[in-house]
Order: structure tokens, then C-alpha cells, then sequence
């Protein structure tokens, strides 16, 4: 019976979402449904590994920190596990003008406006990429570990995150989760810095209460939280520097050379600094990518380098994590202006 209700769930979906590249992708979400099973089975069952079992029993306390204490929308996410061959969900791509953050959308029912489109078979993803690339534009493919189908389907774990430290999982599975909470269609900006603020926020908050404050485990966030700042800031500085270049008035290919030449430079800068300027090692692939305005422009999607979600968190919520929830969910389905919103929370509560 609930295999029926799933392919029926599909079968809506790809009604909503016309084409070929949804039945695709449509396709391979109904596999990963049907070969879920409910992760109290899983624990339950006596040929499970002890690894396995510990990570489903983790995943459920974060479940319930999550709802009953962050405040999140009740689900049945994250309550099934699938055993996939690979270390990521699907291949997403990303696109932006050559010369400028202008970034390429794509249109889609229910979720609006997004700058996205993902693909479970990577070899489509790179042809999508071709395509883009062919019209002048700048393309990133990243490989994501999950996504929110916002609450129409039952989003399952999938086998590689059992790997995932505890903090990675707890931010990954509130990330998610405050997709399905908060939601505003055609703001794919808000919906993704919102989602990475308390995602990271609540991790830290999962990872103090399984390890403690004084735990070498929990100090070590604050290394990848310090770290993630100051690459926050790069990204920035490289953003401005580009865009001081494309904003001359000399011809097109001109701004080509120098783009890379630009790139290339702050590439070599960044490495010979990092160990003065980081302490972890997350960041020092950066190096070695081939970095161009697609990775730019979606990096700045997710971490905008402003501080309204940090005021809102600290200011108009007063550190409570679960009341910026709160504070927040009246944005959930409307049209209202997300920054006109917040600013008003921060006026409200007095801050300048």
C-alpha cells in the first residue's frame, strides 16, 4: 500500500511538472522511495551494523531536537533509510553571465523561480552544463547531499551520510528541515541563506548537548565556523574585484583575459596566505578549482556576507534560536518582501 501511495505522489508530480527531465528525475526519486525502509525497523532489525544503528539512533534525536525544541515543522522526513552506491544524492547545476553575477534561472510550479536544476544521473547535469555553455554562459556543477521535496514526498536518509559527523548531519537534516518550515516562492536567496543560518546554528547547538561545551568535538566547530567566515569574506573581496573589472569600459575580450588573470592571481595569493589564515583544512581545495562566475554568484546565493539573520538571531530573537523561528514562519507561502519583513523585526525590537 505505501509503495501505491508513493507512485501515485509521482505521478501528481510529474502531472505539476511536465517534460522529460522530470520524468527523469521523477524516475529516480520513486526507486529511492520504494527501496526506503523505516529507520525504526532498520535499528530494530538484528542483522543491522552497529554503525548503521548508532547513526539511525542519532538521526532521531536530532529529529526531535529539531521539532520539539527548535521549533521546526513537524515530518516525516529523514524517518526512512535507502542504501545508495554512491557518496552524494544528485548533480546540481548552476549558471551566471560571463560577465557579471547575473545567475541563469529555471521556472517550476509550487517552488517558483530557482537558480538551480538538479539531476540524479551526473552524465545529464554535464549536458545541461554543455548547453549553457554553448550560449556564453559561465556553469558549476556541484554534487548535493540532500534536498527538500518541502514536505510532498517523504525524504528518505541516504547510506553515504552515515559517515557524516555529528554536527554535519545535524546541520544538513534542520537545513532541510527549515525548507518544509519556511518556504517563499521566487526567493530562492532568502529560502537558501535562511536554511544555511540555522542549519549551522543548530548543528552547534546538537553537537553541545551530545559533547558538551568544553569537548575538543564542539571547540572544533568553532574552528569551521571561524574558517567559514573568513572564506565568506574571499569570496567577497574576489566578487568585488570582478566586479570592478567588468564595470570598465574597455571591450569584452579584454575582460575575458583579465577575469582569469584575476583568478588566477587571487588563487596563488589565497594559497600561500591560508595557513597564516585558517585552522582547519576545509577550505584549501579552493586552490585548485576552477573557479568562474557560476561558483561566485551561487556562493554569494547561500552566504550573502551580510548580518541580518545573525540580528535577527541575536537582536530581535535575543539568541534564542527556536523564537527566529517563530519570529520568522509568518513568511512561510507569502509574497511579503523577506528583507522589508526582517528590517521591520529589527525596528521593532529597537535595533538601530
Amino acid at each position: 500500500m505505501r509503495h501505491i501511495v508513493v507512485i501515485m505522489g509521482i505521478c501528481l508530480f510529474t502531472l505539476l511538472f511536465s517534460g522529460c527531465y522530470v520524468m527523469r528525475q521523477g524516475t529516480s526519486l520513486l526507486r529511492y522511495q520504494m527501496n526506503a525502509r523505516p529507520i525504526e525497523r532498520i535499528i530494530n532489525d538484528p542483522e543491522t551494523s552497529y554503525e548503521t544503528r548508532q547513526f539511525l539512533l542519532q538521526v532521531e534525536e536530532i529529529l526531535d531536537f529539531a521539532m520539539d525544541e527548535l521549533g521546526l515543522q513537524e515530518s516525516r522526513n529523514y524517518r526512512s533509510y535507502v542504501e545508495i552506491d554512491r557518496n552524494y544524492l544528485a548533480a546540481v547545476v548552476y549558471a551566471a553571465e560571463s560577465l557579471s553575477f547575473v545567475r541563469h534561472t529555471w521556472k517550476f510550479p509550487i517552488v517558483g523561480e530557482v537558480p538551480y536544476k538538479g539531476f540524479f544521473n551526473p552524465d545529464h547535469a554535464r549536458r545541461e552544463a554543455e548547453c549553457l555553455e554553448a550560449q556564453g554562459y559561465d556553469t558549476w556543477i556541484s554534487a548535493v547531499t540532500a534536498f527538500s521535496t518541502l514536505g510532498y514526498f517523504r525524504d528518505p536518509l541516504y547510506s553515504f551520510m552515515k559517515h557524516y559527523s555529528t554536527y554535519h548531519i545535524a546541520d544538513l537534516i534542520i537545513h532541510e528541515l527549515v525548507h518544509s518550515t519556511i518556504w517563499m516562492k521566487d526567493q530562492a536567496g532568502f529560502n537558501e541563506a535562511l536554511a544555511v543560518y540555522i542549519g549551522n546554528r543548530g548543528g552547534e547547538l546538537f553537537a553541545e548537548r551530545t559533547y558538551g561545551a568544553d569537548s575538543p568535538e564542539y571547540q572544533a566547530i568553532f574552528d569551521l565556523r571561524q574558517d567559514r567566515e573568513q572564506f565568506n569574506h574571499d569570496i567577497l573581496d574576489l566578487k568585488k574585484l570582478l566586479q570592478e573589472l567588468y564595470a570598465l569600459p574597455i571591450p569584452d575580450e579584454q575582460k575575458l583575459v583579465r577575469k582569469q588573470e584575476i583568478i588566477d592571481t587571487f588563487q596563488k595569493q589565497f594559497l600561500a596566505s591560508y595557513e597564516q589564515r585558517y585552522l582547519t583544512q576545509r577550505y584549501l581545495g579552493f586552490a585548485e578549482l576552477e573557479v568562474n562566475n557560476a561558483y561566485i554568484s551561487i556562493f554569494s546565493l547561500y552566504h550573502p556576507g551580510d548580518d541580518i539573520y545573525e540580528r535577527i538571531h541575536m537582536e530581535a530573537a535575543g539568541g534564542d534560536l527556536s523564537r527566529m523561528i517563530q519570529l520568522l514562519k509568518p513568511l512561510d507561502g507569502t509574497r511579503e518582501d523577506p528583507y522589508v519583513f526582517m528590517n521591520a523585526l529589527l525596528e521593532t525590537c529597537g535595533a538601530p
